[in-house]
């Protein structure tokens, strides 16, 4: 049987759980952009790496590189935390992907 973490033991490995949850959205409002607007994603970004954050496809919520380290960089550079967007390798490649 697991042992059952307290909630301090909970939040000192977390963090903010409220602050988690919001990450955990504003990924999930990525991925569902992604999902709804695939083709035309895919052929705007083809072969590139991108981040969506946000709940549009206005030009400044996505984020484009040639490489997952590129993509990093600019993110820290100049967009949200990595952590609440939906990264993602734009391919129609039907290859998967293993990082």
């Amino acid at each position: 049987m697991g042992t059952k973490l307290t909630e301090t033991e909970v939040r000192e490995a977390f963090g903010d759980l409220d602050e988690r949850a919001r990450e955990l959205e504003a990924f999930s409002r990525g991925a569902r952009i992604f999902s709804a607007h695939q083709a035309r994603i895919e052929a705007e970004y083809e072969n590139s790496w991108i981040a969506i954050h946000e709940d549009d496809l206005a030009a400044e919520n996505i984020i484009a590189a040639d490489s997952p380290d590129e993509l990093s960089t600019k993110l820290e550079q100049y967009g949200p935390p990595e952590r609440e967007c939906f990264v993602r390798l734009v391919t129609s490649s039907k290859q998967p992907l293993i990082l």
